[in-house]
């Protein structure tokens, strides 16, 4: 069928470009494999399959199944996603993890003490860039957990930094919270507060030095200038 005679409601869909690692939630990646397994499988994952979802819900859908190589460039599902809705429990994750061990081998290769930062590094080297990353990352970890993959204890001790100098330019421009730990910010003293203190200063001078006529005219004449009283 040419695209000048599609379906009704079918729109035409180019090719989708294969991302650098799936970066939608992993639970519900395992939640549309069950479906599969219980509704069975179409025959192209294009938009009418999906109806009202989100586009960009079905982008990160079908950006994870081709890259874990479960459909092809034209959204059709390969033997390998066949095999996989097809299979047992056990027998799904043993075919999971190979093809874990193959599509995360670079995040695999850090040593079993490597950082959060080494493993944002990894995900930043294929190409993503911002919130992107933290997703990709959230999605590996949360496969590696699912299949009882041991990885380094540092990766869940904090979130991955998307990018380390934009995040530390927003960090430093944030304002501590009120009724937050604010011991790193010394409160701001006004001026107003200032001319205060100066003013009680000298009132306080003023009762001391009582009945001295010229030291006490003195010490009134700097509380009006103190005061603004008096300026022209």
């Amino acid at each position: 069928m040419s695209a000048s005679q599609e379906e009704p409601g079918v729109r035409s869909e180019a090719k989708q470009t294969v991302p650098g690692a799936p970066y939608m939630s992993y639970k519900g990646f395992r939640n549309f494999l069950a479906n599969l397994a219980a509704n069975g499988m179409p025959d192209r994952f294009d938009g009418s399959y999906f109806g009202n979802v989100s586009g960009s819900l079905v982008a990160q859908i079908r950006g994870a199944l081709r890259y874990l190589d479960l459909i092809d460039d034209d959204k059709r599902p390969t033997d390998l996603l066949k095999d996989l809705v097809e299979q047992d429990e056990q027998s799904q994750n043993d075919l999971l993890r190979m093809i874990f061990d193959e599509k995360y081998s670079d995040a695999l290769a850090l040593s079993a003490s490597a950082t959060s930062g080494q493993l944002a590094e990894v995900f930043r080297q294929r190409g993503l860039t911002g919130a992107t990353v933290e997703k990709a990352i959230a999605f590996f970890l949360g496969m590696a957990t699912d299949l009882g993959v041991e990885l380094s204890p540092h990766y869940r001790r904090g979130r991955a930094v998307a990018s380390s100098t934009g995040a530390s330019k927003r960090r430093r421009g944030k304002v501590a919270p009120q009724g937050g730990d604010q011991s790193d910010n010394p409160p701001l003293v006004t001026v107003d507060a200032q001319k205060a203190a100066y003013v009680e200063m000298l009132m306080e001078l003023a009762k001391k030095e009582g009945g001295e006529g010229a030291a006490q005219a003195g010490l009134l004449d700097r509380i009006e200038k103190a005061l603004g009283i008096g300026e022209g």
